[in-house]
């Protein structure tokens, strides 16, 4: 600037001083402004775009920074029962039987046990996850399994701003949406093969539905509780509410 080199070696400060400078510009524009240009109103009618933006930047985040291999336990149940059913095989030889008689149940891997035919073991996680990574790599290929969760996690923060729609107005939907998108532990969930972000977005989905008129929107809250239950059990208290 001026031909003084300015540079910086983190993000937070400039960050911070810009977020300063953005408060301190529509603070300056609505002191002047007419009551229909001010920026809270005007966010009625770009809303939806902001949303949109949150929603874009979400599944952004999640592709390029995304874990695109099961390399934990859970994720390596998720996906390997998605591709053993997408296989059409409902049971899968274990490679440690010989040494069963020895070990017992610790020759099954995390996220299987023994079944009842010798050699074989079965998945124990919950089916959910695994019958929508299953149809992803049906018509994708195997590595269509890992895009689930991050177009799930698109998903969780569009229905924030619908349901916040329906609940509040615009403006409350796109705020939603960006304090879903930019929360940390959705960000970090979003990033890897796990049933976190995708049981989310079944349940917003129920709740948005829920709050629709007519039969068919009823019925689609309850095939969305019935999907989020299937995904994750545990959480089956909340199809009572």
């Amino acid at each position: 600037v001026l031909g003084v080199r300015v540079s910086s070696w983190e993000v937070y400060k400039p960050f911070g001083l810009g977020m300063l400078a953005l408060v301190a510009a529509v603070w300056l524009n609505d002191s002047i402004a007419e009551p229909d240009r001010a920026t809270w109103n005007l966010m009625l009618r770009r809303g939806r775009w902001i949303a949109a933006g949150a929603v874009v930047a979400s599944v952004a985040m999640a592709l390029r920074f995304g874990i695109f291999a099961a390399g934990g336990a859970d994720a390596y149940g998720y996906v390997s029962q998605a591709a053993m059913w997408a296989s059409g095989r409902l049971a899968v030889s274990d490679p440690l039987a010989s040494i069963a008689p020895l070990v017992g149940a610790a020759a099954g891997p995390l996220g299987y046990q023994m079944a009842h035919t010798p050699g074989l073991i079965v998945p124990t996680y919950p089916a959910g996850l695994p019958i929508v990574m299953a149809l992803a790599t049906t018509l994708g290929g195997p590595s269509a399994a890992y895009l689930v969760v991050p177009l799930c996690g698109g998903l969780v923060v569009w229905l924030a701003y619908t349901l916040a729609l329906r609940i509040g107005d615009t403006r409350a939907g796109f705020l939603a949406a960006i304090l879903v998108a930019f929360s940390p532990i959705f960000v970090f969930q979003s990033l890897e093969p796990m049933s976190d972000v995708p049981v989310t977005a079944w349940w917003l989905l129920a709740w948005t539905l829920a709050l629709s008129p007519g039969g068919a929107a009823a019925f689609g809250a309850g095939v969305s509780v019935s999907a989020a239950v299937l995904t994750r059990p545990n959480l089956v208290p909340l199809a009572l509410v």
